[in-house]
Order: C-alpha cells, then sequence, then structure tokens
C-alpha cells in the first residue's frame, strides 16, 4: 500500500507554501496533508477547517524541516466547528498524527486543534 500526499515544499532561500482544507468535513485517511522545508527556507502553515475533522488509518498532517535545512516548521491549526478525532493506525502501525518539527537549528510551531469536542 502507499499513502496518498497533498504537501508544499521549499528546496531554497523561500518558504514552502500554506497547505488549507477547506470542506463541510475533512478525512485524511491513509494520507500525508503537510509542508516541508529542505534548504533556507521555512515549512508553511498548514490548516484544516471544518465542521468535521478526522484523521484515521495512520492519517498524518504535519510542518516538518528536514536535515540540513536551517528554517522553521510552519504552524499548524486543526479548526472544527464540531469534533476533530484522531484514530486507528496504517498497516505499518504508525498512528494517525499531528506533528510538526525540526531536524536543523530552526524552530518547530505551534499545534492548535479547536473543536467542541477532541479524541485523540
Amino acid at each position: 500500500p502507499a499513502y496518498t500526499a497533498l504537501y508544499s515544499y521549499s528546496t531554497a532561500d523561500g518558504a514552502g507554501g500554506a497547505v488549507r482544507l477547506r470542506g463541510e468535513r475533512v478525512v485524511v485517511d491513509a494520507a500525508l496533508v503537510g509542508s516541508e522545508a529542505y534548504a533556507r527556507g521555512s515549512a508553511g502553515a498548514v490548516s484544516l477547517e471544518a465542521r468535521d475533522i478526522e484523521l484515521v488509518t495512520g492519517g498524518y498532517v504535519y510542518s516538518a524541516v528536514r536535515p540540513g535545512a536551517t528554517g522553521s516548521a510552519g504552524p499548524i491549526t486543526l479548526d472544527a466547528r464540531n469534533a476533530i478525532t484522531l484514530t486507528g493506525a496504517d498497516w505499518n502501525g504508525y498512528a494517525s498524527e499531528v506533528r510538526s518539527s525540526t531536524d536543523g537549528p530552526g524552530a518547530g510551531a505551534d499545534i492548535v486543534l479547536t473543536g467542541r469536542n477532541i479524541t485523540v
């Protein structure tokens, strides 16, 4: 099996672009949604906005600075009018996850989840 993916990235001095998903219901099912930086630029912001947001079967929302890069990770926002649910793992056992990380000198970024019900 393979993941599907939606992401932006920077391999030069500029920042990676923002990734924004808006809908009545946003489901990240065995998929990657994020932004990455591989050089001097920073990763972009990642936001999901919906009535309900679900990360299932190893769904992964992220902002990352890769080894050798000097930028910072971008902020991650999950904004649900009702519920945010993270559940399940993929075929390799990796759990559904929201992550901001850096493998360089730059900073990680804030992760903000807003909803009436949040289940992790």
